[in-house]
């Protein structure tokens, strides 16, 4: 019989496949919960005006939002400990808007112009 000579035990031999053999089965069920909770968390940050910045599925979410925004009044009344980790600059593309009137034509035309807008970045977990 071969072993593996820096543990000592049989070859092919997986830690996986000893203990509890439904282990796998929850922790994939598990994983896939916290994905499709995170899809609906991104779904209902995106549409408020934020952005989830994290890796779906991890159980450690990560936003952002601008300053003012009532986005973590909302996520607190749902249930999460939001904290606030950081307050930074972040790129959008229509922080600022600008109206031009066409004279000759008499129509006015709106803009939009990428730049920076200040955030507030929070973290909770899912």
């Amino acid at each position: 019989m071969r072993t593996d000579r820096s543990q000592g035990r049989p070859g092919g031999y997986n830690p996986r496949t000893y203990g509890d053999p439904d282990e796998p089965d929850r922790r994939a069920k598990a994983l896939q919960s916290r994905k499709e909770k995170f899809a609906a968390l991104n779904r209902f940050v995106t549409k408020a005006g934020g952005w989830v910045t994290s890796i779906p599925g991890d159980y450690l979410v990560t936003i952002e939002c601008t300053e003012g925004s009532s986005l973590p009044e909302k996520l607190q009344d749902l249930g999460y400990r939001l904290r606030e980790v950081d307050r930074r600059e972040r790129m959008i593309s229509n922080a600022t808007t600008e109206e031009i009137v066409d004279l000759c034509h008499n129509k006015t035309r709106t803009l939009s112009h990428a730049g920076l807008v200040p955030v507030i970045v929070y973290s909770f977990e899912l």
